[in-house]
């Protein structure tokens, strides 16, 4: 099970990443310029401009509000976000932006929306009672048609499409030797839910389109619209040799997949090391226990082992005994253990639903990681390791008292007591 949960974690992490994403420029580069010079690679497939920056939102009209309080502060309900401004045609043709509104399960959410009109609402589904008025003269006002936010946001936070959102944030206008911070709003209405199965993404990222994202943090056309190029390779390129070659030509940093999401990977990767850990150590109980019977055993048959070689039985002999027994009991233990292992796995999700149907109890809560099911992944090549190493240990176990009853003389087995 724990494979195919590895798998579905690295299927949902790349398939809401682009496969190369090109970020910290050397200087300020246009669009087109480093478009250009990335298409002219026979791996590179399509780019698409992005600007990220971050910034709070607040609902106009929302259903229940949320408190947020430290000593001394009271604010009200502002989410935190990481907003994407995204060429919406592009987006789609480098990750798999229209397969996450697809794949959002938000009623309501218009699946006719696609392409150009990825972003827009419909004038009918915008709450007008709801539209804020215009904010102070030192506030940076921008207009934006929409935005997009995870299916779970939009759940926990009750919003509703065309509900009304106060996006906020913040720039910094250098002014010869001095820098001023200004405040920048936009006004959006929400345009729909997305769910990509990659739980950072969902859990941080709101996205809206390039130029109005742009218009609110104060750019003009004198200044270039993107801090970072999304790319995609053609399958099977090799995406580390691609990005080493294509760094010194837009004098950048081109991070695969991989790199991106380095630390979560990596962290998924650490629960399967520990995953090992625990398995080897149930082998290793496992192995104790078999140990302890044949021990046990061959303290309680002692007077047999001696009758044994007193009538011609060779050591050899006594030992293919106890080993053949510690045998026996391996190869059933893991024969068993490998056809309940692979039936339980095949019925897993069946299990699963009949305890939370009757019981309510989840054993394996699918909604943590948004999964429609408890993925797995039956691996011959593992389970066969996992066997041969158990059997391995099991006839280690089974040597060992072994050896001490075939080291005994008939007449010291004779005069045990």
């Amino acid at each position: 099970m724990f494979s195919g949960f590895i798998q579905e974690i690295r299927n949902g992490i790349h398939g809401a990443s682009p496969d190369l994403l090109c970020v910290a420029f050397e200087e300020p580069r246009f669009f087109e310029d480093v478009e250009a010079v990335l298409e002219a690679d026979p791996d590179v497939v399509a780019t698409a401009p992005r600007l990220r920056h971050y910034g709070l939102l607040y609902a106009h009209g929302r259903v229940t509000e949320k408190i947020q309080g430290t000593p001394g502060l009271v604010t009200g309900s502002y989410d935190f976000v990481e907003l994407l401004g995204v060429d919406p045609v592009r987006e789609q043709a480098v990750t798999g932006m229209e397969r996450w509104l697809t794949g959002a399960a938000w009623e309501g959410l218009d699946p006719a929306f696609r392409g150009e009109d990825l972003l827009q609402v419909p004038p009918e589904l915008i709450e007008s009672a709801n539209a804020p008025g215009t904010g102070p003269e030192n506030i940076r006002i921008g207009t934006a048609n929409g935005l997009l936010l995870s299916t779970g946001r939009v759940h926990e936070a009750s919003y509703r499409r065309g509900q009304y959102i106060s996006v906020l944030s913040g720039s910094i206008d250098v002014v010869g030797d001095k820098s001023k911070f200004t405040n920048a709003r936009a006004y959006l209405a929400l345009a729909g839910a997305y769910q990509t199965r990659h739980p950072a993404l969902d859990s941080t990222t709101a996205f809206m389109e390039l130029e109005p994202l742009g218009d609110m943090m104060g750019l003009t056309f004198n200044d270039p619209l993107m801090s970072e190029v999304a790319v995609r390779c053609r399958d099977g390129a090799d995406l580390d040799t691609v990005a080493r070659r294509l760094e010194p030509l837009i004098g950048a940093t081109v991070l695969t997949w991989e790199e991106q999401n380095a630390t979560y990977l990596g962290a998924v990767d650490r629960e399967r090391g520990l995953m090992k850990l625990t398995l080897f150590a149930v082998l290793l109980v496992a192995a104790f226990l078999i140990y302890a019977t044949l021990h046990m055993m061959v303290t309680q048959k002692t007077r047999e082992i001696g009758v044994l070689g007193a009538m011609g039985a060779t050591p050899t002999g006594i030992l293919q005994v106890f080993v053949g027994t510690g045998a026996v009991l391996g190869v059933v233990g893991c024969a068993l253990g490998a056809f309940l292992g692979v039936l339980s796995a095949h019925y897993l999700n069946d299990v699963n639903d009949w305890f939370e149907r009757n019981f309510e109890i989840s054993l394996f809560p699918k909604a943590l990681f948004a999964l429609d099911k408890v993925p797995y992944v039956v691996e011959p090549s593992w389970v066969l390791q996992v066997v041969a190493g158990a059997l391995f240990i099991t006839l280690l176990a089974a040597f060992l008292p072994a050896r001490r009853a075939a080291r005994l003389t008939p007449v010291r087995a004779l005069s045990h007591e």
